[in-house]
């Protein structure tokens, strides 16, 4: 449209003495522009990236990921996500037959999660200072409200890691909901934005063929 279609209709109105309309000398001039600021964009998003990522290089896994859950939108989905994969696979462990200190030493030894790796080094030494389990995921930016509570109650009714599994697939069929809504959400705004440029270049380039055929 910007390189092609746009250029013909503006030496076409030029060759026809047809002044141009805001609305089409505006859309024009942006979609000449997009090029340019497409690439303002990406390099300002890298900049922005590189730059966070410097910054917290030396961060432990923990402080980064409470970095991300500030940021808008995303702070909605970490700690469903956090907690689902914390209940279930200490849930897991603790079905096996693992007491809640072997299971989480053996959580500190797995190395393709950082984040949990530092969470149960946390936790166990926690543990050792006689600090109680419920009391250690209070942090509410990482982890549902509610999960400190299924500790408590699943430490009392003895079943702790039947329950973690069950509230883990809770909160995983509740992160799927937040991900379908999202997704219905950006569905109808991304339908509204096509559908504005679209009218956007008709309006540019058919204005002026109207504004022309009345004037003969």
């Amino acid at each position: 449209v910007g390189k092609y279609l746009l250029p013909q209709f503006n030496t076409l109105y030029q060759t026809l003495d047809v002044p141009l309309p805001f609305i089409s000398k505006f859309f024009m001039e942006f979609v000449r522009f997009i090029p340019a600021i497409v690439v303002g964009v990406i390099l300002l998003s890298m900049a922005f990236y590189l730059s966070t990522l410097m910054k917290n290089k030396r961060s432990s896994a923990v402080q980064k990921m409470i970095i991300y859950s500030k940021v808008p939108f995303v702070h909605l989905f970490i700690p469903l996500y956090l907690t689902h994969h914390t209940s279930l696979h200490l849930g897991l462990l603790l079905q096996s037959g693992l007491s809640i200190a072997e299971a989480f030493s053996l959580l500190t030894k797995q190395s393709h999660f950082v984040f949990f790796q530092e969470e149960a080094n946390r936790v166990s030494l926690s543990l050792m200072r006689g600090e109680k389990l419920e009391g250690l995921f209070d942090q509410t930016s990482l982890y549902v409200p509610e999960f400190k509570e299924i500790l408590m109650h699943g430490q009392v009714s003895g079943n702790l890691g039947r329950e973690l599994i069950l509230y883990g697939e809770v909160v995983g069929e509740r992160f799927e909901e937040l991900v379908k809504k999202g997704f219905m959400i950006l569905q109808p705004v991304s339908f509204v934005g096509v559908g504005l440029v679209v009218m956007l270049m008709f309006m540019s380039i058919l204005m002026p063929m109207f504004y022309y055929l009345q004037n003969i």
